[in-house]
């Protein structure tokens, strides 16, 4: 009666426990569970009593049970505690407490496991919670960090000049000429310094959602071409072509705050200046369905994709060791057509299109010759070999080409004669686009030589499509430098 009772208290405790409770064979065979369990794991009775524990274990915890079970069956511990993961019968993973004891017989050997499992959901899910919110004040922590330290080191750097030529300013009383050096440098520092300073409080502007925009009636067109036009000396100087293509209509007005549209352009251009040594800077701007559109490219470097959302972080200067500047003005850019309505993003084409475009390319290696093919194929453009310097001014005579790609140390006749020759006779490519390329360093004087730009081995694919796209720009305009 006794054994009864005790038997009947434990079913009852076991069926309606709030944990999961489960009696396991020694091979893992569920033997006896109840509702919670199935609650837990989503599988009906049937369906459990069918399997073993093995089958709906997470596989990355099966291992650490196992061994467990089998220090446990073997005596050398009474029991033991897991968190592990269940695979739930809709393909969910749920995190459980599971604590094992063993039944024996009375002769001592072992009978089967008891399991109760103690579903930890809540309070992964408060840990992860913990977890996410100690994250993100390590993130503030070491982006206020950074901030001091990059503030530190910009700020730095304009005020060590601007210290130095100050000091040098008063010992430069006897000589104007040099007086007026310093002074300069000291103006373009402060002015520096100034930018920085701005730059930070119009992020902290825009972040605290204090950034006034004001709309109103502006000719676009213009605001585009004098905030272009700001860079045309810094474009000059590196010997970077600056274009801004103008659409064709420029008669409608657009309601937008034209100052927080110049500090967007100028962040763009001057972050794409920034980074191009080589090739060109072409801005182009539509306005479509009661939107401005603003695009921003140039033949830089580039950013591998997995950095393309970093371009618009505050401080990041990924393209370049010591790039000047706060690292901000592409931030606030996209903050401030944010601000306005509009949507910033970042796209990187792998190379430049140039569909249709035919070209000629004279080059007595093999190798390099193909290498230049399967770039320009791959990018649209009709492509035409020739073998050696004659072949080149054959094919050049016979059939029209929009750009020409010309070695200049070929058999039978060098690649200077070849442009020599073609520029002398009416045919043709009399006026074609006519690149130099080699080996054998730069070649400042190309243009006297009758070529239109310069490509020094080896190249990149990206140099390469610049450099044709660009020589035939030069060609093919006749309005010369939009830039006004």
């Amino acid at each position: 009666m006794l054994h009864d009772k005790q038997t009947e208290l434990f079913e009852n405790a076991f069926h309606h426990a709030p944990i999961g409770m489960a009696l396991v064979a020694l091979d893992g065979e569920f033997l006896k569970i109840n509702d919670s369990f199935c609650q837990l794991t989503g599988y009906p009775v049937s369906e459990i009593l069918a399997g073993d524990f093995q089958a709906i274990t997470h596989p990355e915890d099966l291992a650490a049970d196992l061994n467990l079970l089998r220090r446990l069956r073997d005596g050398e511990i009474t029991g033991y505690q897991m968190d592990k993961r269940y695979v739930r019968k809709d393909g969910g993973i749920v995190w459980a407490n599971l604590s094992v004891s063993l039944v024996r017989e009375a002769d001592g050997a072992p009978k089967h496991y008891v399991a109760q499992v103690q579903d930890l959901t809540a309070r992964r899910q408060a840990e992860d919670a913990v977890k996410e919110a100690m994250r993100v004040a390590e993130d503030a922590t070491k982006a206020k960090s950074d901030f001091l330290a990059n503030m530190s080191h910009e700020i730095r750097t304009p005020l060590t000049t601007i210290i130095g030529y100050a000091g040098l300013l008063g010992d430069s009383a006897a000589d104007p000429a040099f007086g007026r050096t310093c002074a300069s440098r000291i103006e373009t520092a402060s002015r520096l310094l100034l930018s920085i300073v701005n730059d930070v409080l119009d992020l902290s502007r825009v972040e605290a959602g204090a950034m006034e925009i004001r709309g109103e009636p502006t000719d676009w067109v213009r605001t585009v071409r004098d905030s272009v036009a700001l860079f045309e000396r810094q474009a000059e100087e590196k010997g970077v072509r600056l274009v801004f293509e103008e659409p064709s209509d420029t008669s409608e007005r657009a309601v937008i705050d034209e100052g927080r549209l110049k500090q967007v352009l100028v962040n763009l251009v001057g972050n794409a200046l920034k980074f191009t040594d080589e090739g060109q800077v072409t801005v182009r701007a539509a306005y479509v369905s009661g939107k401005l559109q603003l695009e921003v490219a140039d033949t830089g470097p580039g950013i591998p994709v997995h950095q393309h959302e970093l371009v618009f972080e505050p401080f990041w200067q990924g393209r370049a060791e010591g790039a000047a500047g706060s690292g901000l003005g592409l931030a606030i850019a996209r903050r401030l057509v944010t601000a306005m309505g509009g949507a910033g993003e970042h796209n990187q084409a792998p190379e430049l299109m140039l569909e249709g475009v035919r070209v000629l390319v004279g080059e007595d290696n093999e190798a390099n010759r193909a290498l230049a093919r399967v770039i320009l194929r791959t990018a649209g453009a009709i492509v035409t070999e020739a073998i050696d310097g004659r072949d080149t001014l054959e094919k050049a005579l016979s059939q029209p080409f929009d750009v020409m790609l010309v070695d200049l140390r070929m058999p039978s006749m060098t690649g200077r004669d070849v442009i020599e020759n073609l520029r002398a006779q009416p045919g043709y490519n009399q006026n074609t686009a006519a690149i130099a390329f080699s080996a054998d360093g730069h070649l400042d004087d190309y243009a006297s030589l009758g070529f239109d730009g310069f490509l020094a081995k080896p190249f990149s694919v990206r140099l390469l499509l610049a450099k044709v796209a660009q020589a035939r720009f030069n060609r093919i305009s006749a309005q010369g430098d939009k830039v006004s």
